[in-house]
């Protein structure tokens, strides 16, 4: 189902993070994406990337799809792909916020996975 691959990414992309430990933290970009921003695109990234996934398994039809869906999230949320890519890069080397936003995530999944259910 699109919530497992969902949960899915979401481990997979925290268990990536929690390796980067060690890495000396990067100073905020100029641009850098408020926490609460963020979360909330990374999240329309994860619900997008589920439905995709599971919907189409040719891996090049996968990708096209995926980049053209990104970069409607990007606009929608008026960031670039790039000061996305560097807020990443910043929260990503720090555990306490990618931690919080990635549990800010999944208990929305969580709650929106219940509402579907009812």
């Amino acid at each position: 189902s699109v919530m497992k691959n969902i949960v899915f990414v979401f481990f997979s992309s925290f268990l990536l993070v929690a390796c980067h430990d060690g890495i000396q933290k990067p100073d905020a970009p100029d641009d850098l994406i408020e926490e609460r921003k963020m979360t909330e695109i990374m999240k329309d990234l994860m619900l997008i990337e589920g439905h995709i996934s599971v919907t189409y398994k040719q891996m090049n039809k996968y990708f096209k799809i995926m980049d053209s869906s990104s970069v409607r999230v990007f606009k929608e949320h008026k960031v670039t792909e790039d000061q996305f890519t560097r807020s990443f890069e910043f929260y990503a080397t720090d555990q306490e916020k990618i931690t919080r936003i990635y549990s800010k995530i999944l208990d929305e999944l969580t709650l929106l996975k219940g509402q579907l259910e009812e």
